[in-house]
């Protein structure tokens, strides 16, 4: 059974540290093109009307407009009164702008009227360019994870989902990603890192920005590895196989299996010794290539090759063997044989393949 020991590679994690952190700076230029978020101080304008107002249709804050420059009939609570002015507002996140706009326009600041306006239309605009870059074909790649959710979010939120990002991906990588896992289980485990608490837009945000960068990072470790082996095969106990003096172990002319194998090497009648006749047949085989080789090459180039010439076709013939040794599907033959041929010949050429 092979024992694999597995270690996190640093390399792997800083690359995705990197990565993440090129993609959140992506982000933060997107939000900055929408400008500062809330544009205005909370106590005046709360922070839902200010979402509201920034992305608002044009039709809805000319509606809007319309209203503020109407006077309000009664002064009644917010939750009871149905219209806020002459203008009626359908949607309750209107009323509630105008409303609170209303408010500040007549008891707070009522010549700052025009300067908190000039910053909604400010902010409008900023909003509409930064939505028209994120939905640009050439930056939905690789940023897809990115849509106008991300331009809502106010700076606190966004500092805490990097923060709360990396948290979550270093906490993820020193548990290790192996290859091969799953991504319903990576999925899984992303979004049990994520506060539940937080919005849904923020944690489909955080959830894609995971997913996209986080990789496997575990590689095997081969020290660890061997070493575990070792010890695995120090703990195998030993099976202890008895025979009879005089038993037969094995027929003649019979397959031994292993345990008659042990037995006839232990009493050293495994006989297992070299193929003398086998080396020597190789040698003369070998032999009898170089002497056809060099009988070729006095026969028709009588001055025969220079000492570098011989050691360059050694190396040439030497080569196939190593391809072979080191598993490459391909042969090199042909290459021997336009080299060769080149340099001295075709008679050379054929000789030079056809004995390696």
């Amino acid at each position: 059974m092979a024992i694999t020991v597995l270690k996190i590679d640093q390399r792997i994690n800083d690359q995705i540290r990197q990565d993440l952190q090129k993609s959140l700076t992506k982000g933060t230029s997107f939000r900055q093109l929408a400008g500062v978020f809330p544009f205005a101080d909370p106590k005046v304008l709360s922070t839902q009307s200010q979402r509201y107002l920034r992305k608002a249709p044009e039709s809805d804050w000319q509606r809007i407009s319309q209203a503020l420059k109407e006077k309000p009939s009664v002064s009644v609570p917010r939750s009871k009164k149905p219209p806020s002015s002459g203008i009626w507002l359908s949607d309750p996140l209107q009323r509630q702008a105008v409303d609170e706009l209303q408010v500040y326009f007549r008891n707070l600041a009522p010549k700052a009227t025009p300067g908190l306006i000039d910053q909604i239309n400010e902010a409008r605009r900023q909003y509409s360019g930064a939505v028209a870059t994120l939905q640009d074909p050439a930056n939905t790649q690789p940023d897809s994870f990115y849509d106008a959710a991300l331009l809502d979010m106010s700076e606190a939120d966004w500092q805490g989902l990097q923060t709360q990002i990396f948290w979550t991906t270093d906490r993820i990588l020193a548990q290790g990603v192996a290859i091969g896992l799953p991504q319903s289980l990576l999925d899984k485990a992303v979004s049990l890192h994520l506060p539940p608490e937080w919005p849904p837009a923020a944690r489909a945000i955080a959830a894609k920005l995971l997913m996209t960068h986080l990789q496997p990072n575990l590689i095997r470790d081969e020290e660890q590895s061997k070493l575990k082996a070792e010890q695995a095969a120090r703990e195998v106990e030993p099976e202890m196989v008895t025979v009879r003096q005089g038993e037969v172990i094995v027929p003649g002319g019979q397959v031994i299996s292993h345990r008659e194998f042990v037995l006839l090497d232990h009493f050293n009648l495994s006989r297992r010794q070299t193929d003398w006749v086998g080396f020597v047949g190789f040698g003369l085989l070998i032999g009898g290539a170089v002497g056809l080789f060099w009988w070729v090459d006095h026969k028709f180039h009588p001055k025969g090759l220079r000492n570098r010439d011989y050691v360059l076709v050694w190396l040439l013939a030497l080569s196939s063997p190593v391809l072979v040794m080191l598993g490459v599907p391909a042969t090199n033959l042909p290459a021997i044989g336009l080299l060769v041929g080149s340099f001295y010949g075709p008679l050379l050429a054929v000789t030079s393949v056809g004995v390696t």
